[in-house]
């Protein structure tokens, strides 16, 4: 199983460089704030530790307890399973972590990250749409959005909602989509967690607005990139979302007023921002392994190491 999680490692890293090479994501934008690009770093990093917080807590409550190293552990060397065609790997990467760490069933923790996910997919699809109850140009009626809300809460929740959604995405998408339903009493304690760790990543790109633009950018901003990530997520062609985010940061920024060359660098700095927190994460995560790894060794008695020889 080992051989397993170190080969999918590999393979999440190779898709990366595959997509990599084949966008012109790699590029060195113009600063106007350090302080700006400073604090868009510390937010977005943040994030990723409160994701890891909402996985440990998650797998807590379900019956599944981890310490908070593994958590960040598991999410950290599967971070690049995104771009790996299909999207389910970067869940099935945590999942081999935790058989090799705790001897948990893969299809277990499976089931729950894709829970995990859902429940981020609705509470950012819930603050993603917040802002069109603010902007000025009123492409969607405010009640419409309250309605949608409502409705995806329904959905996500209830019994009676969740099997005509499922057949109407289903039949939208040509394909059988069965999506979980999720147990509110189960999951409202991640809650919390889960919406501080989206409103760092909308306020990491609130700031970095602040640092590539002279411009001054509405707060609600930051919320349309939650939108824009999730539906990014949701797409089906596309690993790991890459050019479907930023077109949807794109056209959401035109409804601010921002001009389509502007929308365009500010998506592909995005990109790059992004990136930039995911291999740092990564890395993080894989010296916290290592040195957890040194730490058992020590640990283990001489007369058993003389015994296993």
């Amino acid at each position: 199983m080992k051989k397993k999680f170190s080969l999918f490692i590999y393979i999440s890293l190779a898709f990366l460089i595959v997509a990599l090479a084949k966008s012109d994501y790699l590029f060195l934008p113009v600063i106007f704030s350090i302080k700006s690009l400073s604090l868009s770093i510390l937010a977005l990093a943040a994030s990723f530790f409160m994701f890891a917080l909402r996985w440990k807590l998650f797998l807590d409550y379900s019956g599944n307890p981890v310490s908070y190293k593994s958590a960040v552990v598991s999410i950290g060397l599967s971070v690049f399973g995104r771009y790996i065609p299909g999207k389910v790997m970067l869940i099935v990467g945590q999942a081999l972590y935790f058989k090799d760490k705790y001897g948990y069933s893969v299809k277990r923790i499976t089931a729950l990250a894709t829970h995990n996910q859902l429940l981020e997919l609705w509470v950012g699809l819930t603050l993603g749409s917040l802002p069109f109850l603010f902007i000025s140009q009123k492409v969607i009626h405010p009640l419409l959005i309250v309605l949608f809300i409502l409705l995806l809460s329904l959905a996500v929740f209830t019994r009676v909602f969740h099997q005509p959604f499922n057949y109407l995405i289903s039949k939208f998408l040509k394909r059988q989509i069965i999506i979980p339903q999720l147990d509110f009493l189960s999951v409202v304690k991640v809650i919390p967690v889960t919406v501080v760790e989206l409103l760092l990543k909308a306020a990491g790109f609130y700031f970095l607005l602040e640092a590539t633009h002279v411009e001054n950018f509405p707060l609600v901003v930051g919320l349309f990139f939650l939108l824009a990530q999730i539906l990014g997520i949701m797409a089906i062609v596309a690993p790991g979302g890459i050019g479907v985010r930023e077109g949807f940061i794109v056209a959401f920024l035109a409804l601010v007023g921002v001009e389509l060359k502007d929308s365009v660098a500010i998506s592909v700095v995005s990109r790059l921002w992004y990136l930039s927190v995911e291999s740092f994460f990564f890395i993080f995560a894989a010296v916290l392994k290592n040195f957890d790894n040194k730490t058992l060794k020590q640990q283990i008695p001489l007369e058993e190491v003389q015994t296993s020889i």
